[in-house]
């Protein structure tokens, strides 16, 4: 959005150094001003549509829309300048509001504007000191009922998750005594045994793995080559099954969302909240901590 809103100012500056006599040429009385003008609409709408097409939420965008919108703007009277000022001041106001309701929820734009005008129009304003307290403390309110909400939603696809994850994991081991199970509850299966010490929690563990949710999405992997890892630096699960481990082996990890990203997920690479983990793992060697 502010690449998009920064376009016509952009084309302004390029309009002082490019030359539009081959493509934007006028004749008649004002053939440069009208030169210059047909290249302030030709560059401003072409960097427009151009910067709209490569964005995926603004090309989806209806062009008319934001034309009306332009419009709105331009048609006005600029000799006006109280109804300059006067738009200047409800663009910012709009993109106040779209910031609060990005991080709350909508506002009744009704409610904004009749009491705008009622404080704008009064020659003064009663206790207006105590009503800017008042917003800052319900603006407060607001982000905090918000922020419970959203608590609200992401623990109830988390209880969702854990459950779907149990009982994926029940199935696994009901068809394979082999998978045990932690007093903390990660669920792991030895594929192969290695020897030799195994990594404490201070130590760093270098590994090859693959990390996958319960349907098999791939949501992280070294690609076959080691990584290293300070085992107090990763998930409690993964760091958890990595201690069950001696150089050599290969496990796979059942990490369930308490032992993983918790409520919250990681959103960033596909993770819902309350997720169960799949890790394969290859330790190939532990790293002991400094003494």
């Amino acid at each position: 959005m502010k690449k998009l809103i920064m376009v016509c100012g952009v084309a302004a500056l390029m309009l002082g150094a490019t030359s539009c006599n081959k493509s934007c040429k006028s004749s008649g009385e004002n053939a440069l001003s009208d030169s210059v003008a047909m290249c302030f609409g030709k560059v401003n709408g072409g960097m427009l549509a151009r910067n709209m097409s490569a964005d995926p939420e603004a090309s989806k965008w209806d062009k008319r829309e934001i034309l009306n919108g332009i419009m709105s703007v331009l048609k006005v009277d600029t000799a006006n300048q109280a109804r300059t000022v006067g738009m200047s001041i409800g663009l910012s106001m709009v993109q106040q509001l779209q910031r609060m309701e990005e991080q709350d929820s909508a506002f009744n734009r009704e409610i904004v504007i009749a009491e705008f005008t009622k404080a704008f129009l009064a020659d003064s304003v009663a206790n207006l000191d105590e009503a800017s307290a008042d917003l800052r403390r319900l603006m407060t309110d607001q982000r905090n009922a918000a922020e419970a909400k959203r608590r609200q939603e992401r623990e109830a696809i988390a209880n969702a998750s854990k459950a779907k994850g149990k009982a994926f994991v029940d199935s696994l081991m009901a068809a394979d005594p082999t998978i045990k199970v932690t007093e903390s509850g990660l669920a792991y299966k030895v594929v192969k045994e290695g020897k030799g010490t195994k990594p404490t929690i201070d130590d760093i563990a270098k590994v090859k793995y693959t990390g996958k949710l319960i349907d098999g999405t791939e949501f992280d992997s070294s690609k076959g080559e080691v990584r290293e890892f300070p085992l107090k630096r990763v998930v409690a699960g993964f760091s958890e099954g990595l201690q069950l481990m001696a150089p050599g082996s290969s496990y796979v990890f059942y990490i369930p969302g308490d032992l993983g990203y918790g409520n919250n997920g990681a959103p960033q690479v596909g993770i819902a909240p309350g997720s169960t983990l799949v890790f394969e793992v290859d330790l190939v060697e532990v790293v002991p901590a400094k003494k």
